[in-house]
């Protein structure tokens, strides 16, 4: 079961819950969220909270067995107003200035999250990026794995009915495949490095052949608890089993500050651009 979380509070999550009923095929059910009615189609499941999209820890309480993913259906906001399609997991590197809890991550979906941006790389309009975005804001609590996919940045984007439309599609077949363009399975990582956006995770000779699940932006790099980068590998799912560094997305401090926390751990590393050469 896969549920898909829209909220009552946010403009392009109502947009895309017209969507999945209007347009998709989601029946309503007897069960009800935050007195909200529950619709279901095939193994998805469709509710709407009465608050924003990020106090939303306690739907982890209206299902007797956790799903396999949260998909939170949400607008992105930003001041710069770049149209964008993004998707990303949540959770705290530092301290929890937007729901969750400090230092705490929710467990990242890797396959689903790169799954996802190859979906939403498939958007037509060059008006719009697609990209991954770093781990930030919350919930950090959810009892399954849990990833955003939004679009923004403005009040225009969200009510771009054939954005909002390609979007809700993209969630319906995004999955968990592990394959690249080869074949060959994909490594599950953790990524270190490079703005909020992850512009060069987010490439797509990288895309193809590393499913990053959580990604720390090289602002909190200096300041990040060891624990903390340790607990980004432990929540990833599946487990990640390497870290990779955008090389010039890093200052020559995290560089060393990174290389020994992962020796002193075992924890592998690669540069990112390594896996460009995977594509040849």
């Amino acid at each position: 079961m896969k549920v898909i979380i829209t909220a009552k509070e946010n403009i392009a999550s109502m947009n895309m819950f017209k969507v999945f009923v209007e347009e998709l095929g989601f029946v309503k059910t007897e069960q009800v969220v935050d007195d909200n009615p529950v619709y279901r189609k095939d193994d998805f499941v469709l509710v709407t909270l009465n608050s924003n999209v990020i106090p939303i820890e306690h739907v982890n309480e209206y299902f007797e067995e956790p799903p396999e993913i949260y998909i939170v259906a949400s607008s992105h906001k930003s001041e710069g107003g770049v149209k964008l399609l993004s998707c990303h997991s949540p959770g705290n590197w530092l301290e929890a200035g937007l729901g969750g809890k400090d230092e705490e991550l929710a467990v990242a979906p890797a396959l689903y999250l790169r799954n996802m941006l190859k979906e939403l790389k498939k958007y037509p309009s060059k008006e719009y990026q697609k990209s991954y975005e770093v781990t930030h804001h919350g919930p950090s609590s959810m009892n399954a794995p849990i990833m955003f996919v939004e679009v923004g940045a403005s009040e225009v984007e969200w009510n771009d009915m054939d954005a909002v439309r390609f979007v809700c599609k993209c969630i319906l077949t995004a999955n968990d495949d592990n394959k690249n363009n080869k074949g060959k399975e994909v490594s599950v990582a953790v990524g270190f490095g490079g703005p909020h956006y992850a512009p060069v995770f987010s490439r797509d000779e990288y895309a193809d052949n590393v499913a990053v699940g959580h990604i720390m932006p090289k602002y909190a790099v200096a300041d990040v608890k060891e624990e903390t980068i340790l607990q980004a590998f432990e929540k990833t799912e599946p487990k990640a089993t390497i870290a990779v560094m955008e090389w010039k997305g890093l200052s020559g401090k995290d560089k060393i500050r990174l290389k020994e926390i992962f020796e002193k751990n075992n924890i592998p590393w690669k540069k990112l651009k390594e896996f460009k050469s995977l594509e040849d």
